[in-house]
């Protein structure tokens, strides 16, 4: 069951407990968060893959939900699943964390 979270963070969305917001596009987590202290660096990574926070944040963008098995959503990522600009597809980037991804 989802639990929605009340997030101050300007176009943040809440939850299960945490709060998230996807960067711009060039921009890292710590630009998102206005800061590297406020990334929870972990709980990016765990939930990055997780279908609910994603479905929130595509409802959130206004983007159609329609990730599927191709986007690896569910399945653990040693890095972090970013959303591909003007694919509209998630993937997982093994290579990259919270703090480091073009």
């Amino acid at each position: 069951e989802m639990m929605q979270t009340d997030c101050s963070m300007q176009g943040a969305i809440g939850v299960n407990g945490h709060c998230y917001v996807l960067s711009e596009r060039g921009h890292t987590c710590s630009d998102a968060c206005e800061g590297a202290a406020r990334v929870d660096v972990e709980a990016t990574r765990k939930f990055s893959t997780d279908s609910a926070v994603i479905t929130c944040l595509e409802m959130a963008l206004g983007l159609e939900s329609r990730h599927d098995i191709m986007d690896q959503v569910g399945q653990a990522c040693p890095g972090i699943h970013l959303l591909i600009d003007g694919l509209h597809r998630w993937h997982c980037y093994p290579q990259f964390t919270a703090f480091d991804f073009p």
